[in-house]
């Protein structure tokens, strides 16, 4: 979070901003290497290794067979996304994103980064990140908008951030099994239990507290033990309670004061 905020200006210094698009440039093509390895030989072996010692797995991990926690376990060892060299599949889609995007602005002067960018697109839905092709397709959608010559204005970024959270609450509130998507009721569950969290804790908890306090108070049928609200805001209300009231005023001007040419 605290690096978002500092991007954000420092993207303003031209010096610094070639440094960042060639980090996140150069990044893009071993990733992806990456990414083709886990999800083809990897994973195989992965699961014959699994599957070759199923019940020995689960009594070194204290896990019940058919329990949640081995469902859980083995919903995502049979899945085969990447994670690059990062430990999970979020943030490995949030840097490809990102590299991805840098690659659609130099596209528009040298015409083969667009293979750069559909290389991205294609490990965004490789790695199966709904939010992360959601967040490409409306970069995109910027980016085009922004070099027809329209000006994107500026309580935008602001009005989707909280739509987004708007979406992911309204989901959590229906019940289970009405809609086929679960991915967002499960974060709606991080949510509710990190607001429960901060009200028991209105000082915070501290950078590696918000597992055990959550364990607390997470819903009957959230088998996760994360250890992150998964959220930006939300992460600072636990971590630093009312103390993180600074940094959302500083998200929200710096996003808010945005100008046309500052980080682009």
């Amino acid at each position: 979070g605290w690096a978002v905020l500092a991007a954000m200006r420092l993207a303003a210094m031209p010096e610094v901003r070639r440094v960042m698009v060639a980090i996140l440039v150069s990044a893009l093509l071993p990733l992806g290497l990456r990414a083709v390895l886990q999800v083809g030989p990897e994973h195989s072996a992965m699961v014959a290794l699994w599957e070759s010692d199923r019940e020995g797995f689960l009594e070194q991990r204290g896990w019940a067979p058919g329990g949640e926690e081995a469902q859980v376990f083995e919903r995502r060892l049979y899945e085969a996304v990447p994670t690059g060299w990062f430990v999970s599949p979020n943030i490995f889609s949030t840097v490809i994103l990102g590299a991805g995007l840098v690659c659609l602005g130099l596209s528009w002067s040298h015409r083969a980064w667009w293979l750069a960018v559909f290389g991205a697109a294609w490990l965004l839905m490789l790695a199966g990140s709904k939010g992360g092709l959601v967040a490409f397709a409306i970069g995109v959608s910027v980016f085009f908008w922004k070099q027809s010559g329209r000006m994107v204005p500026r309580w935008a970024p602001l009005t989707l951030m909280f739509g987004v959270v708007v979406v992911v609450v309204i989901r959590s509130l229906l019940p289970e099994g009405v809609l086929a998507e679960e991915s967002l009721r499960v974060r709606g569950g991080y949510l509710r239990g990190a607001w429960q969290v901060w009200q028991n804790n209105p000082l915070g908890v501290g950078v590696d507290g918000f597992q055990d306090s959550y364990l607390g108070v997470r819903r009957a049928g959230d088998a996760e033990e994360v250890r992150s609200a998964h959220a930006l805001v939300a992460d600072w209300l636990v971590i630093l309670g009312v103390f993180a009231l600074p940094w959302m005023w500083a998200l929200a001007r710096t996003t808010f004061s945005l100008r046309a040419g500052n980080c682009a």
